[in-house]
């Protein structure tokens, strides 16, 4: 009795978020529990990832698509990938404060990626926003940006 109650908690606790029906993404499958269907399209691509994306931007209209995946870890529920430039301007500037990172990432990323940009929140991350912006913008950061390759 206690491992059905273990495997029904296991299920309630992973069950993928709903996605919006009009959000483009991998076919969804109801036969396929707990988002399998995105572990499996993500697994068949691993290697190619980058051009995997590239590829489905392309076949799911150019704008913001997801992979529906299970709750385990750092996902929580999907994949979004935004590719339309007011969409990416929308989350790291414009609103910015609904898109929270949280505990999770910061605790998962952070050994890996220190405090910086890509793990802080608030107002650490508007500093590091406007530190890189700064570098961005430095004479000598074009210069290197646009020097020749010698490989």
């Amino acid at each position: 009795m206690s491992i059905i109650a273990g495997v029904l908690l296991f299920v309630s606790w992973t069950w993928p978020c709903s996605l919006p029906k009009d959000l483009p993404g991998p076919q969804r499958f109801w036969y396929l529990p707990w988002g399998l269907n995105g572990v499996l399209e993500v697994a068949a691509n691993f290697e190619t990832m980058l051009e995997y994306c590239l590829n489905a931007s392309t076949l799911y209209g150019g704008g913001t698509w997801a992979v529906q995946m299970p709750k385990i870890g750092i996902i929580r529920g999907g994949l979004f990938f935004l590719t339309e430039p007011a969409s990416v301007k929308h989350v790291l500037k414009d609103n910015f404060d609904n898109y929270v990172k949280g505990e999770a990432i910061h605790d998962a990323l952070s050994e890996f990626l220190g405090d910086g940009i890509f793990v802080a929140d608030g107002p650490m991350w508007k500093f590091h926003r406007k530190v890189a912006i700064a570098v961005e913008y430095n004479c000598d950061f074009q210069l290197l940006h646009h020097a020749p390759s010698f490989s």
